[in-house]
């Protein structure tokens, strides 16, 4: 109704500029749309167009009355504005730009903008009393060239593509990105020359036994600096699930066939569960299978079940203990 927006929530947060809504876990909320929420109603204006938070302006005098316009590289907070608007695009703020090169963009979604300012008298207050920066359902975040629309307060980049050797900050890979990636999860780094970085593991659902599992290397300030496959000649790995000491356990959805693989990417540690490196890059648990996915569950007991959940409905749920897996790495 109107220009109310829907507030979304996750578990009880309060809710901006609402009282008295104890009890409702899940439910979310109508809120009034910011009126300093960024907004891009094009380029090429002249002579004082544009308003306060709108763009895409080229200079000062495209902004109206003694607004300046905030110029960005990527998506820098403006000053005075709520949200993340679009990358690349100037917007006219009343704040004065500082005389500093342009602030360090976060590539990662955050919730508190590096650059804050005094939030206008009509935006909706957060629980703690500043302006709203990060509003769940309110899709004005273009990301990947406008293929997918991210929540206002929220950044996003591109890691890699299907098929290409370029990955992200320019890294070139001397494989290609693995096809119909599915399943995955972040580990982080054991090895001692990436102290800090992680890798992020995701399965390939592709069939004909040309599947597998794939790792893209970052270090601890984000970059990608590798790529490789952990696990090759597999059939539809679909979905897959962590172990508590750090691998990945990716699933085949392959009809009464599938199995279930365990990898682990960088070095493999001292007292590691593996007995190698090379255990823990071949490892498959011999039970056949439609499987979707896998959990595991850390109990101070030998009879540890691993959950391997099944794709279709004839195979619901099927538990495993951990006697069971030790002909192999686990």
């Amino acid at each position: 109704m109107g220009d109310l927006i829907c507030f979304q929530r996750r578990a009880d947060e309060n809710v901006p500029g609402c009282t008295n809504v104890p009890g409702f876990t899940t439910e979310d909320f109508c809120i009034p749309k910011p009126t300093n929420l960024l907004q891009n109603i094009g380029n090429g204006h002249i002579n004082g167009y544009y308003g306060e938070c709108q763009g895409d302006c080229d200079s000062d005098s495209d902004c109206s009355g003694d607004l300046v316009c905030f110029e960005r590289s990527e998506y820098e907070p403006v000053p005075g504005c709520v949200g993340a608007g679009n990358n690349g695009v100037d917007y006219c703020t009343a704040a004065t730009p500082p005389p500093t090169p342009s602030p360090t963009v976060s590539v990662e979604p955050t919730l508190s903008p590096t650059k804050t300012a005094a939030p206008s008298s009509s935006s909706p207050p957060s629980p703690e009393g500043g302006p709203v920066t990060f509003l769940p359902g309110d899709l004005t975040v273009p990301c990947d060239n406008g293929k997918l629309l991210l929540s206002t307060g929220m950044g996003c980049r591109l890691i890699a593509t299907e098929g290409s050797t370029t990955f992200a900050n320019g890294y070139v890979s001397s494989i290609q990105m693995h096809a119909r990636a599915d399943g995955a999860a972040v580990i982080p780094s054991t090895d001692p020359n990436n102290v800090g970085g992680w890798y992020y593991v995701s399965n390939s659902e592709v069939g004909s036994f040309n599947g597998g599992v794939g790792a893209i290397e970052f270090d601890s300030t984000g970059l990608v600096i590798g790529y490789e496959m952990l696990l090759e000649g597999t059939n539809k790995n679909c979905g897959g699930g962590l172990t508590w000491w750090g691998s990945w356990v990716s699933c085949e959805e392959n009809g009464a066939a599938g199995l279930c693989h365990e990898v682990k990417p960088g070095p493999v540690p001292p007292g590691y569960k593996c007995v190698n490196d090379q255990d823990c890059r071949a490892n498959n648990v011999e039970f056949g299978g439609n499987y979707e996915s896998f959990a595991s569950y850390q109990q101070p007991i030998n009879d540890l079940p691993f959950l391997v959940i099944a794709g279709d409905e004839d195979l619901p749920v099927e538990a495993f203990p951990l006697q069971e897996c030790q002909g192999k790495s686990f």
